[in-house]
């Protein structure tokens, strides 16, 4: 039971809303003090008058802050210490869903909560001299079960998850405890205008099959600004609950992904023959193995696409010496530029007369340049996806195809060591299942490939590139690279011939230690719920 009184506590996006009733509902039962964080433009300074004229002067402060510009974060967080002469509680609550904007949701949803965490983390946590302290992030139902409607906030708030949970695992070592707060439809100026915050294919594809949020119960910020008081005192580290229809929040327990790993059942068999693809990030490592194992098994043309500096050109070179003439592009790009991308896409499609395949596999793991990996592993795979989506579609006259995209077993089940990649990966999960809900109507199928450690380049160099403040937080514990179990890129691209093959759509597939592929089970979180 975590006593509250005199403590002081941050949120973000608290000028309305739930951030709002959180302060409220805080500064009653006791907190000493709370920063009230949101943008110049909001309403802050009128919600702390309120707050003070309740509550008594001096018991909230407004501090104006975009939370997606990194320096304007990290000026805000010391401002906020330095006034309190301290911080024991940060709420990561301001967030966004449009899905039209996705981007910026992204930076939001994602990159200011583990922006925010980190500062946390690092001001509060033992190993840095800290005292400890409590990180409460906000996910959402929508982080738990893939939403169609919802695709790309459903990969920010995947990724909020799996960020904290591995946070979270490394409270020992520094006494910051870190939950999740997933609230389901609640009346706020989130969900307005429901529909227009769909994105636009998406709302194209689903049509009347869109629900109507008028009729989808709804609970008050009341409920769950209670629900979230419960959390901050009785929360253990790293739980996630549900506070849904007005009712009593529940735990979701979360299986080990070993005891959730079920053996192949074959339903389909999709012939590569003939069939034209596109491998991103495809110069070297798995790409290339995945372009090679395709052509030899009757894939008609392979897309290599990868930076200009890559080996893409005598990649292209070999292939062609092995496979034939002609069966191979090379295709220079950066896929986190957006209008690169969008040019190439169409580049290939003129090449090769259409598309069948897009495997999303660039990818990259560098936990101190995190805003770059959720850039590689996150936007770009949405944009990839997306354009494949609406050229492959049937909605949109399309002849249907395949969208392959690159998770990771720690995209499963978070990892200390990996915290932001984990994240990243669980976005990835979470978007292509939405995705691929939507099978019936555009008979795109999307398939997931969830790798463990393979003997690539991503893995040299294992210690430096996790995050500073995450190993000097575990510092020998992280484990040596040298003694986990590797499987070879031959057995990764094997496993990803069977998944085009035979993966059902929305299947994730997990393949290490050179073990034949598991397909994942994943239940619905309604039938994970614990009581408190």
């Amino acid at each position: 039971m975590y006593d509250i009184k005199n403590k002081t506590v941050m949120i973000t996006g608290a000028a309305t809303g739930l951030g709002y009733k959180y302060a409220e509902i805080l500064l009653r039962n006791g907190i000493k003090s709370v920063a009230v964080v949101d943008l110049p433009t909001s309403n802050g300074q009128n919600a702390v008058a309120t707050l003070e004229n309740k509550f008594g002067k001096g018991r909230a402060i407004f501090v104006a802050c975009d939370v997606t510009k990194a320096d304007d974060f990290e000026k805000t967080f010391r401002k906020i210490v330095d006034t309190f002469k301290g911080l024991d509680i940060l709420i990561n609550n301001a967030g966004t869903f449009n899905d039209n904007y996705w981007e910026k949701t992204i930076d939001l949803n994602v990159k200011a909560v583990i922006r925010g965490s980190m500062l946390a983390f690092d001001y509060m946590g033992k190993h840095k001299g800290g005292k400890g302290g409590l990180i409460v992030n906000i996910a959402s139902v929508a982080g738990l079960d893939p939403i169609s409607a919802m695709s790309m906030y459903c990969a920010s708030k995947y990724a909020v998850l799996g960020f904290s949970q591995s946070l979270a695992n490394m409270y020992n070592k520094t006494e910051v405890r870190v939950v999740i707060m997933c609230p389901g439809a609640t009346i706020t100026a989130l969900i307005e205008n429901f529909r227009d915050r769909i994105h636009d294919s998406i709302r194209a594809v689903l049509g009347s099959d869109i629900p109507d949020i008028d009729k989808i119960p709804k609970q008050t910020t009341d409920h769950v600004a209670l629900a979230m008081l419960d959390l901050i005192q009785k929360g253990k580290n790293g739980a996630a609950w549900v506070v849904n229809y007005g009712k009593p929040p529940n735990a979701v327990h979360f299986p080990p992904f070993s005891e959730r790993l079920l053996l192949q059942q074959i339903n389909i068999m999709y012939d590569v023959k003939n069939k034209t693809v596109m491998i991103t990030g495809a110069a070297a490592g798995l790409g290339y193995k995945y372009a090679e194992i395709l052509l030899r098994n009757g894939v008609k043309s392979v897309a290599v696409v990868d930076l200009p500096t890559s080996n893409g050109q005598n990649a292209v070179v070999t292939l062609e010496n092995k496979f034939g003439k002609g069966r191979a592009i090379f295709v220079a790009c950066d896929v986190t530029k957006a209008d690169d991308f969008e040019k190439i896409f169409k580049k290939i499609i003129d090449t090769f007369k259409g598309l069948d395949i897009l495997i999303n596999n660039a990818g990259i793991f560098n936990d101190i340049y995190w805003e770059k990996m959720i850039d590689v592993n996150v936007k770009a795979v949405i944009r990839g996806s997306m354009l494949a989506f609406d050229y492959m579609g049937k909605h949109k006259g399309g002849k249907g195809g395949l969208i392959v995209n690159i998770a990771s077993v720690v995209g499963l089940e978070p990892n200390p060591y990996l915290a932001m990649y984990s994240a990243s990966k669980h976005a990835v999960v979470g978007f292509s299942r939405s995705l691929a809900n939507m099978y019936n109507k555009t008979e795109v199928r999307v398939v997931i490939m969830c790798p463990g450690v393979t003997v690539t380049a991503l893995v040299e160099d294992f210690r430096d590139r996790i995050n500073d403040s995450i190993r000097a937080a575990l510092g020998s514990d992280i484990p040596e690279l040298e003694k986990i179990p590797k499987q070879t890129t031959d057995h990764v691209a094997l496993a990803m011939l069977d998944l085009i093959q035979k993966g059902k759509n929305g299947a994730a597939w997990v393949v290490q230690d050179n073990q034949p592929p598991c397909a994942m089970d994943f239940s619905p979180y309604f039938e994970r719920l614990l009581p408190i």
